[in-house]
């Protein structure tokens, strides 16, 4: 189904969403869910990277709601990510995340993870100043709805 790189870089962009542990079995249960039928075949309307991580996310949600995991917190100032105690907080900051765009929620998820610019630029096909100014708008979009 996909190229062992494609699997680590699926692996990865999941385990920027509930950290390390759980991140291959969400990434494994997607496969399944694929093979089963359960997932709606790519139709073309968006990339299909794009398609892939929504999926991912849906899929990493319940996993976390299964295990009863909570997701790490999203840093602003490049800090070092750490595990927010209060679950409430944590619901309250993906909630505003969620209704972030797709593009703001996905770029801060890779800086999250600690992907160099380059590096998201080479994901997402984009120039590396187009991944700075992506990423200072996403901030900027999230700082705003925190506020």
């Amino acid at each position: 189904m996909f190229r062992p790189e494609e699997r680590a870089r699926l692996v990865r962009y999941v385990a920027s969403l509930i950290g390390d542990e759980g991140a291959e079995d969400v990434v494994q249960e997607y496969y399944l869910l694929q093979l089963s039928g359960k997932v709606p075949p790519f139709r073309g309307e968006s990339r299909r990277q794009t398609w892939v991580r929504s999926i991912l996310q849906r899929t990493a949600h319940e996993w976390c709601r299964r295990e009863w995991k909570q997701p790490r917190s999203m840093h602003l100032n490049g800090s070092t990510p750490r595990v927010v105690p209060d679950y409430d907080t944590v619901l309250d900051v993906r909630r505003h995340l969620a209704a972030l765009k797709f593009d703001d929620r996905d770029i801060l998820h890779q800086v999250e993870r600690d992907a160099s610019c380059r590096s998201i630029a080479e994901d997402l096909g984009l120039t590396h100043g187009a991944v700075k100014t992506r990423i200072y708008r996403a901030r900027r979009h999230l700082k705003a709805r925190l506020v």
